[in-house]
């Protein structure tokens, strides 16, 4: 008989994103991403199909059409079973649903509202069996939730353990395993290459970089308007189009990472970390200094590489968050997403568009950031000038990236940042046009006559939010490469 099968890891918040270990998070991310790959032979192999054709294969969804001649729910129970026997999986929530074939539309609908139910009748994550002992009194070091089964070396340099529970202790082992092969197995890249284990391994060791060494820039871009893509797709064309984003995907980290480029390593190491792919979703660690040339390239990749997709062209909203390498990751990458959903609500969705915070200290962190939030921090919202909103305020399209990225330089060397900030301050706190200019349209700075135009049209865009911009990402868009040479103070060009 011919069913449709849909499993869906769930409660990410309790498997990928409840460390602040980056090794543990990519042990949890990196299972959830290939539970669905792994089912696709074990469907035939241990849960006895005859035929098992793949729908969409995603970050923690898989959707199949198979034949078997076994009913429903022993499929589905026979799948529940496989799930559990793995040291790593066995940790993670799923919900699984299987569909009798025939009408896909009305099949995936059950599907999902199925798995939806699982998931609200379930816990939130895998209570662990506590045995008697007294390691069981401690609370894991690495999540600070689960109950701890033992001390563990972290196989870092200086020999250090911590107490671990069994789900931690497995994610980050198999984190650690996969790191190395999974760019070379995933992405096509070299085999040889060592890449970061540690956020300190993407941010540290980067002296030349003055005020940004030791920080980090997060990129985090989510699809626009892609369910709304899939919703009348059939089987075939959903098919497809699930099989070109992930190849999308693919060379846009294959392209991204490439390159020789000897500022991307520290040591040996690649400094670079991908949270996460599959579905319509990306997120990348990356040096803050790379962070905003590194936001450009990827923009300019996803709208280059599209092939086999319908008309209109896919586009993306996205994040860039800039912080220390220390900050607390899950409240990172929470304000990330968080920012992109505020972003979805007043942007247009017809074209890439990119919204940017840099935190100086965690407290920025701990609220959703919504509009009473930013018109709290930025007292020029409330009242734009000359009818600015909002969204034209703080957000910014793929093309103000390169804008900015061409234009800091000319105001470094043209007016000092003193006078910049001042300008930024009166704005936010007087409300009013900050009078740097000698007239509207007219750079506040010394500017060759090639970049006026550039300046104009932020200016014409942005309105006076401008100047925050600028004061915003002073040290950020085209940062300054340091001479770190003894008795050296200049600048490297």
């Amino acid at each position: 008989m011919t069913y449709y099968l849909r499993i869906e890891g769930t409660n990410l918040g309790w498997f990928v994103d409840d460390s602040s270990d980056l090794s543990t998070i990519r042990g949890g991310s990196l299972t959830l991403l290939f539970t669905a790959q792994k089912l696709e032979p074990a469907l035939k192999a241990v849960c006895g199909c005859t035929r098992v054709e793949p729908i969409i294969v995603s970050a923690s969804i898989g959707f199949f059409e198979v034949d078997t001649p076994e009913e429903g729910a022993t499929l589905e129970g026979r799948v529940r079973h496989w799930l559990l026997d793995d040291r790593v999986r066995k940790h993670a929530t799923f919900s699984v649903s299987a569909i009798a074939g025939g009408d896909f539309e009305a099949a995936r609908w059950r599907m999902i509202g199925a798995n939806r139910w699982e998931q609200m009748q379930s816990l939130s994550q895998i209570y662990p069996a506590i045995e008697p002992r007294s390691a069981a009194k401690a609370v894991c070091q690495l999540d600070r939730v689960r109950p701890a089964i033992g001390e563990f070396p972290l196989g870092t340099a200086n020999d250090q353990k911590q107490v671990q529970s069994d789900a931690s202790r497995e994610r980050r082992g198999y984190g650690r395993k996969e790191k190395q092969a999974i760019y070379h197995r995933e992405f096509e890249l070299p085999e040889d290459r060592e890449y970061a284990h540690d956020f300190s391994d993407i941010g540290g060791n980067a002296a030349e970089w003055g005020p940004l060494k030791d920080k980090l820039a997060i990129f985090y871009a989510d699809g626009n308007k892609f369910g709304r893509r899939q919703k009348d797709f059939d089987q075939a064309e959903q098919t497809a189009f699930s099989r070109n984003l992930r190849e999308l995907q693919r060379r846009v980290i294959h392209d991204t990472f490439a390159s020789p480029d000897s500022a991307w390593m520290n040591r040996e190491k690649k400094r670079a970390e991908v949270l996460l792919w599959g579905g319509d979703e990306l997120m990348f660690v990356v040096p803050a200094w790379r962070g905003w040339a590194f936001a450009q390239e990827i923009f300019h990749r996803l709208t280059q590489q599209q092939s086999g997709f319908d008309p209109p062209p896919l586009t993306w909203a996205a994040s860039l968050i800039f912080c220390h390498q220390k900050a607390p990751i899950q409240r990172i990458t929470r304000l990330a997403r968080n920012l992109v959903d505020h972003l979805k609500g007043v942007r247009s969705e017809s074209q890439h568009s990119i919204i940017y915070q840099v935190l100086e200290s965690f407290d920025d962190i701990g609220e959703y950031p919504d509009e009473e939030y930013f018109c709290r921090q930025h007292r020029f919202l409330q009242k734009p000038a000359s009818g600015e909103t909002f969204q034209n305020s703080l957000i910014l399209s793929a093309a103000q990236l390169g804008e900015f990225a061409e234009l800091m330089p000319q105001v470094r060397l043209g007016m000092p940042r003193r006078k910049l900030i001042a300008a930024a301050q009166r704005l936010n706190n007087e409300n009013s046009f900050p009078p740097v200019g000698e007239r509207r349209g007219a750079p506040p700075f010394d500017c060759p006559e090639e970049w006026r135009p550039t300046w104009q049209g932020l200016e014409q865009s942005l309105g006076p939010a401008v100047y925050y911009h600028l004061a915003e990402l002073w040290d950020y868009a085209s940062p300054v490469l340091r001479d770190t040479r003894p008795g050296q103070n200049g600048v490297q060009a």
